[in-house]
């Protein structure tokens, strides 16, 4: 009997551990620059309407225009995207999703991601 519950349990691990991956990233894929791929995500989607395109505005508003403001005040932990405040905020659910009017596609999520995977260079 112990060794159902045992197995049971092991099963249960298993399945949930395998809903919670995250993309993973092939040493083959091609480089993310961020001045082609990233900034044009940020610009489209973050800066849009007043939010984070200044530095000026409101209580928690800041820019991510630049590397440098992206780097900053987006709490990128380069080489781990799991750990970076940015990809957190774009993968949320409810209501700190960003950016707030509705989730970004899945493709331009993956590219940050991989951007920030790939060392979150100034390419």
């Amino acid at each position: 009997m112990n060794k159902y519950i045992i197995l049971y349990l092991v099963l249960i691990v298993f399945f949930i551990s395998a809903c919670l991956h995250s993309p993973v990233i092939s040493p083959n894929q091609p480089e993310v620059s961020f001045k082609n791929d990233v900034q044009p995500i940020m610009i489209g989607n973050c800066t849009s309407s007043g939010c984070h395109g200044t530095s000026s505005g409101g209580e928690g508003i800041f820019s991510l225009m630049t590397y440098d403001d992206v780097i900053n005040n987006g709490g990128i932990n380069s080489g781990k995207p799991e750990k970076s405040k940015l990809y957190k905020a774009i993968t949320s659910k409810g209501e700190n999703l960003m950016p707030p009017n509705g989730k970004m596609a899945d493709q331009l999520i993956l590219k940050i991601y991989d951007w920030i995977g790939q060392g979150a260079k100034n390419n």
